[in-house]
């Protein structure tokens, strides 16, 4: 029994490491910031592994933690695509910005004559 207990206790504490986490990870993908969710993997795999090894009434416990922690990793993910679709359309403006800037440029210089034949009496 009380090697149950303290499979539940491993279970509870990489759960709630989980928790705090991806908490973490939502904060800062919201400010815009980068994040690397390098090891989310593995300890999502510890902590279902340490559940795993539980008996059935022991592993119904955590239901509803893990049913809010499935929530709050689809919150994340919707976090990341909102943040990459701010920063495709960000990279987006500064390449219309800099598009405009060059023909701008170009306007100021008249059009360019590459190729063309000089009139007569002009020296090169």
């Amino acid at each position: 029994m009380s090697s149950n207990v303290a499979m539940a206790g491993a279970a509870r504490e990489l759960l709630d490491d989980l928790k705090v986490y991806i908490s973490k990870a939502k904060e800062i993908v919201a400010q815009g910031d980068y994040i690397e969710l390098e090891g989310l993997d593995k300890q999502v795999h510890r902590m279902c592994q340490a559940i795993s090894t539980l008996s059935v009434e022991e592993s119904r416990q955590f239901k509803d933690e893990l049913d809010e922690l499935m929530i709050d990793l689809d919150e994340l993910q919707q976090r990341f695509v909102a943040s990459r679709d701010a920063l495709g359309k960000e990279l987006s403006g500064v390449s219309k910005h800099k598009q405009a800037s060059v023909a701008y440029k170009q306007s100021e210089h008249g059009p360019r004559r590459e190729g063309t034949v000089k009139p007569e009496g002009e020296d090169e």
